[in-house]
């Protein structure tokens, strides 16, 4: 799976001293379209999910402030948001910090969340895999107080699940968790999965029909190796000069992506 890289270090310009953050890469695809508001595929199970996160982000960060807990089960489109809500926050100006927490569960807390608070943008991934862990839930709820006494800005955390069901163990911590606006995303049915591939190819400027599409999701059947193969056909299909994609072409990448092996699509190149 190719990496997007929101932005390899990003300074946060509203630190009181000098730090700059490094951002964890989402994993997300790549191109300049993926991972914005107009790429993600809005289903009627996400579209007031999506409404809202999208009008917060227009809002002036300066004289408002929202705390967002987005969660829900893999694959349905979390970093993708994640994502689109930094790239617009900077498209704007403000500042943002944005880290994957998967990442740092053996990390010392203050030294990853300190002074985040000063970003007009925080986004935190993944934050309930440092559930359980008392510096962590002590650090995430010292954060969380630092950045309210500010008064403004925008603050999302994403989780696989409801705050209450995430296997936190400080309970105020769960209660700021839930203190603001609660936001579900559901993953895409199979039924709108070939929708979904189509419309991923077309933002690359890669015609892949409906049949083509079929196939891959009848083969697969789950949202992240679809993903993955549509990732593969587009960038394989980019190295071979290819113009139009075959029934074979698939058919080989979903293979590969089936048996988990990179062997057969590596002969193709």
């Amino acid at each position: 799976m190719l990496l997007f890289d929101l932005c390899e270090t990003q300074v946060c310009t509203r630190l009181s001293y000098d730090r700059e953050y490094k951002q964890i890469p989402l994993r997300i695809g790549y191109g300049e379209y993926e991972g914005t508001f107009e790429s993600f595929y809005v289903t009627d199970s996400n579209r007031i999910s999506y409404n809202y996160l999208k009008e917060a982000l227009s809002g002036d960060l300066e004289s408002s402030q929202h705390f967002i807990y987005l969660y829900g089960p893999k694959n349905g489109g979390k970093s993708h948001l994640l994502t689109a809500s930094i790239k617009v926050a900077q498209d704007h100006g403000y500042s943002t910090i944005a880290m994957d927490l998967a990442n740092y569960i053996d990390s010392a807390p203050v030294s990853i969340l300190q002074g985040a608070e000063d970003c007009d943008v925080i986004c935190l991934d993944n934050i309930d895999s440092v559930a359980g862990i008392h510096d962590w839930e002590a650090e995430i709820f010292n954060l969380y107080n630092r950045w309210h006494a500010n008064k403004k800005g925008i603050f999302i955390v994403v989780a696989s699940s409801f705050p209450t069901m995430a296997k936190f163990k400080k309970n105020d911590l769960i209660t700021r968790l839930g203190s603001g606006v609660t936001l579900s995303i559901h993953p895409v049915s199979i039924a709108d999965l070939p929708k979904l591939l189509i419309q991923r190819e077309n933002n690359r400027g890669t015609d892949l029909s409906k049949d083509l599409a079929d196939i891959i999701v009848n083969r697969l059947g789950n949202v992240g190796e679809c993903i993955e193969a549509v990732d593969l056909i587009d960038s394989l299909a980019a190295s071979l000069k290819k113009r139009v994609i075959t029934k074979t072409f698939v058919e080989q990448i979903v293979k590969s992506v089936k048996q988990k092996s990179t062997s057969d699509y590596l002969k193709m190149m």
